[in-house]
């Protein structure tokens, strides 16, 4: 005879049994957070933002970034086209930090870096050890145009914040502030600059690159001031300029019209070069016959407005160009 304790245990197993068969309510489908998509490096150039400046600084809108960049001490890679001010800044930079300025060009032996020991036993220095020993912001300009074996000793200098000279094992000054200067960006020659070698990644791997375009606010200054301000032939003469710059670039010409052009065509035309004759010395200056005679009659109008206003200038009685000390184009 079955109790009556084994009849309620067998009926409360029923009842789990059947629970556990029974189906469950449908649950809320939960979205799968998206997966953010990331860029990659080359998907978007860096922009460094730099504060727009007033018109008529003397600084370069790049000024402010290179700037906070060498108070950093991050070794900086400047990369601009010819005349777009490079050197200026760097000792404008220099200035601005109350560090003393050192420069040096394009060096094709190591000894032009790190100095040498003289038959008479005499330690000539350079430039980059009186940086790297005393402090102050050293530029090593053209550096693209250097040699890249030479360029070893400079890697392990930057590297490791020591370098063996050749009297002595100097440890960098704590002011040591290094920019490099150069107008590629270390891949090798370009059509516009050809004597330029491809760096090693090394030496590239010490630098934050930074670009250095031409500064339209800042040219317009130079203009002024190499005009002797005569507004209106400084404006006429930064029209054909920068006109001939965009023809160049348009036809992909192997030619640079930089913001030098504009202080130097200004000087020959206030000194009494006329403005054709200033558009020939230094418009033209190496540009190929078949380039110049696509470039020329786009120009025409306005080498013939900058001569009216040369005239104009004239009569009204210009002295010849005061030279101006406190701003210069590099």
């Amino acid at each position: 005879m079955i109790s009556k304790e084994l009849i309620e245990e067998i009926t409360r197993l029923d009842r789990a049994r059947a629970a556990m068969h029974k189906p469950k309510p449908p649950q809320p489908r939960i979205q799968p957070a998206p997966v953010p998509v990331l860029e990659t490096v080359a998907a978007k150039p860096v922009v460094v933002a730099t504060k727009p400046h007033p018109v008529g600084s003397k600084y370069h809108q790049i000024f402010d970034a290179l700037r906070m960049a060498v108070a950093a001490k991050v070794n900086v890679f400047l990369v601009g086209p010819a005349g777009s001010g490079k050197t200026t800044v760097a000792k404008q930079v220099a200035h601005s930090l109350g560090l003393r300025f050192h420069f040096n060009g394009a060096i094709h032996s190591e000894y032009k870096l790190t100095g040498f020991r003289d038959a008479q036993g005499r330690v000539h220095r350079t430039a980059f050890r009186n940086a790297f020993e005393c402090g102050g912001v050293y530029l090593f300009d053209e550096i693209d145009a250097s040699q890249p074996a030479a360029l070893l000793a400079f890697n392990a200098a930057l590297a490791n914040g020591m370098f063996d000279f050749p009297d002595r094992n100097v440890q960098a000054h704590p002011n040591f502030r290094c920019i490099a200067a150069a107008n590629t960006w270390g891949k090798g020659a370009t059509m516009d600059y050809v004597g330029r070698n491809a760096l090693d990644a090394a030496t590239m791997d010490r630098f934050a690159m930074l670009e250095m375009r031409y500064d339209a606010s800042l040219e317009r200054r130079m203009a002024h001031l190499a005009s002797n301000d005569y507004i209106d032939l400084a404006e006429a003469w930064l029209e054909l300029v920068q006109k001939t710059r965009s023809f160049c670039h348009e036809h992909d010409l192997r030619h640079i019209v930089s913001p030098r052009a504009t202080q130097q065509g200004l000087s020959l035309m206030v000194g009494g070069i006329t403005a054709e004759g200033a558009t020939i010395m230094v418009l033209r200056r190496g540009m190929e016959d078949t380039s110049w005679g696509r470039i020329r009659p786009r120009i025409h109008t306005l080498i013939e407005k900058a001569e009216t206003i040369r005239q104009e200038v004239l009569v009204r009685g210009a002295t010849p160009l005061i030279p101006r000390n406190d701003l210069c184009s590099a």
